[in-house]
């Protein structure tokens, strides 16, 4: 068991007369803890004035230590933290930090790896906003705690800085985005600096650098020149696809539901090259297609659904129409199942992976058809309750009576 500290006290600020009064700490296994504490509880600036206070330390704790305790809450409620000292203090260290590159990161194997990924700001002219540090101090945190437990710990900072936002941006300030997001880029980066945050910004990642999204584009190319394999459960090269249609056409992938059209081989042999790509774009991984999408005339680009609110553009709020158009679609459904079974096997916590398995969204239910009367029509519903249709029925039927 770790010791048992309890911290509490209160102090008054003297030239406001404000109070600040340190939370409670327990179960903690280092001083550090309740240093940050109190020193945090005095960079307020101005001078503070002991009211009362008492320190309880478990039995771990020397005596000596809590007296080096008991005299920093004495020392720290009267010395006088300005705001230029507090400045001073931070530029001190922060370049220290910088100049001994103390979070740099190098290969170890001897050390077991631990990797924090923060998700990558924007750039935007503004600057950061609170929603920023609100999750990079969680992720701080466990950068520093693992350190401390002997992890070797990458913790990389990046910023998203390619597409829409940055096109916008730009048109609204008359720049080229190339000199307004690396303006801003830099503006991020001396306010994360200033934080303390234990970042690596050797590997500092910018998405609209060419030597970072030529690997994208590589990646989208080995996607389109995949497929998912049904009988391997894995994705192959399209190569693995050809040879299955030379040898029996799409006998087999049509049984399982994968084709939409069912040819033997020597049909396939018999195709010409426009043909067979069509087919081939059935089952690559990155393929074309047509789908209704959300369409803005005045951004000249294609919207996703949450970007569109209230029927117009959540950017500059000018309007959207939908249209039928061919774009890029990646084939993430086929990997639905390994995804699920991969999520048993990663160390998230219960709420995140359930979150995930809702955004897969995967439902196990039944197809029925309906027979429409006086009309040689079909009608194909899924329901995950199908237990319930005869009820259903007996409802419409019921209320047609009346």
């Amino acid at each position: 068991m770790g010791s048992q500290y309890s911290v509490k006290f209160s102090a008054t600020k003297s030239t406001h007369g404000l109070t600040a009064t340190a939370v409670s700490i327990s179960k903690t296994r280092t001083l550090c803890c309740i240093i940050s504490t109190l020193i945090g509880c005095f960079r307020l600036g101005g001078r503070f004035a002991l009211v009362h206070g008492y320190i309880h330390i478990g039995t771990l704790i020397s005596t000596s230590a809590h007296y080096h305790i008991s005299t920093l809450i004495q020392y720290l409620c009267h010395m006088d933290y300005s705001i230029d000292l507090i400045q001073n203090i931070e530029r001190k260290w922060n370049q220290k930090w910088k100049d001994s590159n103390l979070y740099k990161v190098t290969e170890n194997p001897k050390l077991p790896k631990y990797y924090v990924l923060d998700m990558f700001p924007y750039p935007s002219g503004s600057g950061l906003h609170v929603g920023h540090p609100l999750g990079y101090v969680a992720s701080d945190i466990i950068s520093r705690f693992k350190r401390l437990q002997g992890f070797n710990v990458l913790h990389p900072m990046g910023f998203d800085a390619f597409g829409l936002p940055a096109e916008q941006y730009a048109i609204e300030t008359g720049q080229h985005p190339a000199v307004t997001t690396e303006k801003n880029i830099n503006y991020f980066r001396e306010q994360l600096s200033r934080m303390g945050f234990c970042y690596d910004w050797s590997r500092e990642v910018k998405t609209c650098d060419p030597n970072y999204y030529k690997w994208t584009q590589w990646i989208f190319t080995q996607l389109f020149k995949s497929w998912y394999n049904p009988f391997t459960n894995k994705s192959e090269k399209i190569e693995s696809l050809i040879a299955i249609l030379n040898e029996e056409g799409t006998t087999r992938l049509f049984a399982l539901d994968k084709c939409q059209v069912l040819i033997d081989a020597a049909t396939w042999k018999n195709y010409d090259v426009s043909a067979r790509e069509k087919l081939l774009m059935q089952f690559r991984l990155a393929y074309l297609d047509y789908a209704d999408i959300w369409w803005c005339e005045m951004l000249g680009t294609v919207l996703a659904n949450d970007e569109v609110k209230d029927g117009v553009s959540e950017r500059g709020g000018h309007p959207v129409e939908k249209i039928k158009m061919r774009q890029w679609f990646l084939r993430i459904t086929e990997f639905a199942d390994r995804l699920l079974e991969g999520l048993n096997r990663v160390d998230f916590s219960e709420s995140m992976k359930e979150m995930q398995r809702n955004w897969i969204g995967k439902s196990e239910g039944a197809l029925v058809k309906f027979n429409v009367a006086d009309a040689d029509e079909v009608i194909e519903i899924f329901t995950t309750r199908p237990d319930t249709i005869l009820g259903q029925h007996l409802w419409c039927w019921h209320r047609n009576m009346n």
